[in-house]
C-alpha cells in the first residue's frame, strides 16, 4: 500500500476528521508548539508491548507498532493534530473491563476481582508522547522529590525501607545519653488512585509552567475519564502528590513517599518532643489530604517505635479522631548496627 494511501486509510481507521474540533489558541498558549518529531513516534512505538489483547478498537498493539516503525510520519499527523487543538478523543480514552477472579484463600470465600482496563493501542501511543513530553520538562525544572520511590525507574519499595534504615543508624551511632527517639507512621490513604481529585491535578501541573500546549492535552486527557490501566496516570499522580513530600512538618521530620503510601520518620530528643512533633506532623499531613479530596484510614495507619534510649511508655498519636497506640517494637532489634542491610530492608516491608 503507497504511503498515501495507508495515511488515508489510518485517518478513516482512527476518525481522525473527529479530532480537529476547536481552532488553535497559540497566541495564548505561548507561541504554536513543538511537533512530536519522527524519532519520538518511532520512540513511542517502540514502547508499546506486543503480545497484549487490544482495547475496544479491536486493533492490535503490533499494528500501531509496525506503522510507528515503518510510516512515522503517518502517526506524527495524527499525533499533532491532537497537540494543536487540544484535544484527545473520547474513543481513544474508552477500555474494555475485563473482571479477572483472584485466587481464593478459602474454599467457602465469596470470589473477588481484580479489574484490567484494555486500551486502544493509538491512544497508549499518545499517552506515551504526552508522557515524554512531560518528563522531558521535569529533567530540565528539576525532577520530583527524591522522597518519592514509587512509579519511578530503578526504584524498588527497599529504597524507602532503606532511608529509614539510615535515620535511625545515623541516631544509634550517638552516644547513649545524646541518642534521641525515632517513631516511624504510616499513613494508609482511602481508595487513593480512584479518589483523587484529578481536576486538581491541573493546578499542580501549572506550578511545573509546562507548554501550554501540553497542559491542555493533559486536560482533555484527564476529562470524563477514569485511570485505571492508563499509562500516564502513574507520572501524573507523581505530580498530584508531590507537594505531600514538602509540606511543613517540624524540623528533622522526614517524609517518604512510595505511589500512595507515605511514611513518616519522626524523632525527637525525649517522649514529649516525639510526641509533639509526631501529632504535628500527622496534622500537618491530614490538613494536605483533606485539601486534595484525599482521606486517611485511621484505623489502617500505624506508629511503630524504631529506636529508643530507654523504656517508654506506650505512646498514643491522634490520626483523624482515632487515638493510634505504637503498635510494637520489635524493629530496634532489627535496624540497630545494619545500615544498607538489604536483609533487614526486606524484613521491614514484611510487618
Amino acid at each position: 500500500m503507497k504511503s498515501a494511501s495507508l495515511a488515508n486509510f489510518i485517518k478513516l481507521l482512527f476518525n481522525i476528521s473527529q479530532v480537529c474540533l476547536m481552532a488553535a489558541e497559540a497566541e495564548r498558549l505561548g507561541g504554536p508548539p513543538r511537533p512530536f518529531g519522527l524519532e519520538e513516534i518511532e520512540k513511542a512505538g517502540r514502547r508499546l508491548k506486543s503480545g497484549k489483547a487490544p482495547g475496544p478498537d479491536g486493533i492490535p498493539s503490533e499494528v500501531i507498532k509496525d506503522i510507528a516503525a515503518e510510516y512515522p510520519n503517518i502517526l506524527a499527523e495524527v499525533a499533532n493534530y491532537c497537540l494543536d487543538e487540544g484535544v484527545f478523543p473520547e474513543e481513544w480514552k474508552e477500555a474494555r473491563l475485563v473482571l479477572l477472579e483472584k485466587p481464593k484463600k478459602n474454599a467457602a470465600d465469596k470470589p473477588t476481582y481484580r479489574p484490567i482496563c484494555l486500551l486502544n493501542a493509538i491512544g497508549k501511543l499518545l499517552e506515551i508522547l504526552t508522557e515524554e513530553r512531560i518528563n522531558e520538562h521535569l529533567r530540565a525544572e528539576g525532577e520530583l522529590s527524591e522522597r518519592q520511590y514509587g512509579f519511578r525507574k530503578g526504584r524498588s519499595t527497599l529504597d524507602p525501607m532503606r532511608r529509614i534504615n539510615e535515620i535511625v543508624a545515623e541516631i544509634n551511632q550517638k552516644s547513649y545519653r545524646h541518642r534521641k527517639v525515632c517513631l516511624m507512621i504510616t499513613f494508609d490513604i482511602k481508595n487513593a488512585f480512584n479518589s483523587a481529585e484529578w481536576g486538581l491535578n491541573r493546578s499542580e501541573v501549572d506550578r511545573w509552567n509546562m507548554c501550554g500546549h501540553i497542559t491542555r492535552l493533559v486536560d482533555e486527557y484527564l476529562s470524563r475519564r477514569y485511570l485505571w490501566g492508563s499509562i500516564s496516570g502513574p507520572l501524573l499522580w507523581n505530580i498530584f502528590y508531590n507537594r505531600i513530600l514538602n509540606v511543613t512538618v517540624p524540623e528533622g521530620i522526614e517524609l517518604l513517599g512510595y505511589a500512595d503510601d507515605l511514611a513518616a520518620g519522626v524523632i525527637g530528643r525525649d517522649r514529649e518532643e516525639l510526641l509533639s512533633n509526631a501529632q504535628e506532623t500527622v496534622n500537618q499531613v491530614t490538613r494536605w489530604m483533606r485539601g486534595m479530596r484525599l482521606e486517611v484510614a485511621a484505623g489502617k495507619s500505624e506508629t511503630v517505635l524504631l529506636c529508643r534510649r530507654r523504656q517508654l511508655d506506650s505512646l498514643t498519636v491522634n490520626i483523624n479522631g482515632h487515638r493510634d497506640r505504637q503498635r510494637r517494637e520489635v524493629l530496634e532489634g532489627l535496624f540497630r548496627h545494619r545500615h544498607q542491610d538489604d536483609g533487614a530492608c526486606q524484613k521491614g516491608c514484611k510487618l
